[in-house]
């Protein structure tokens, strides 16, 4: 109830809470969008995904990149490495929306997780999908001090924005749509490092960001 209620309130504040999808089978695309975008599969140019953006530029925004510090896109641990006890190593079945669930999950032994120093993840960063689900995105709790992050994954450090309002953004319609879109291959749906940066982001007031950070915490200690 507590997530609904900071989700409808995000909305609300970004003008987005009326947003509707587009119902219409095809669209119909100038040969200079095709070019500019480096694309011309019909997915790219679902009619949702351009009134998403013309929505998010009218009420203005920056690029995620304005917002990430101290990222990479984690390391290939070899599974036959994998302990049941000792550090917490982040896969992307352990992403849920908004929240991380070791209950299914494996750990390194120190000497393993000291491999990729880049790839440690502490309390406050932010996990984002890069295969698989896409997008899907969470916040390290405090309850984790210390973790490490499997391949195919985005881990950074928010700046400049309340993380739990970046991460509720991330999960939200706004940042869904924008991943999905930017999503490329067959079989497996991948993004990489160099589109996720591009999204747009709108930034609200830090009170209101404040606000709905407050929410954010208080859905995920409903749900602990």
């Amino acid at each position: 109830i507590f997530y609904q209620q900071v989700e409808s309130l995000l909305l609300t504040e970004l003008g987005l809470k009326d947003f509707q999808e587009n119902a219409e089978l095809f669209s119909i695309v100038n040969l200079s969008d095709c070019q500019k975008a480096n694309r011309i599969d019909a997915e790219f140019f679902q009619i949702k995904y351009k009134n998403l953006e013309s929505k998010i530029i009218d009420i203005g925004f920056k690029k995620l990149e304005k917002f990430v510090n101290n990222y990479s896109t984690g390391y290939p641990f070899s599974s036959d490495n994998y302990q049941e006890q000792g550090i917490p190593l982040i896969r992307i079945n352990n992403i849920k929306k908004g929240i991380i669930d070791l209950s299914e999950s494996t750990f390194l032994s120190q000497d393993d997780y000291k491999k990729s120093p880049k790839d440690v993840a502490k309390p406050g960063d932010i996990v984002l999908s890069m295969s698989g689900t896409i997008g899907s995105s969470a916040l390290i709790p405090i309850n984790i001090p210390e973790c490490a992050v499997n391949q195919r994954i985005l881990k950074f450090t928010p700046k400049n924005i309340d993380a739990e309002f970046l991460l509720l953004l991330l999960n939200s319609v706004v940042g869904s749509y924008q991943l999905q879109r930017i999503g490329t291959g067959g079989v497996q749906t991948n993004i990489s490092y160099n589109d996720i940066k591009n999204i747009l982001i709108q930034v609200l007031q830090i009170s209101t960001q404040q606000k709905i950070a407050y929410l954010v915490r208080k859905s995920l200690h409903a749900r602990q």
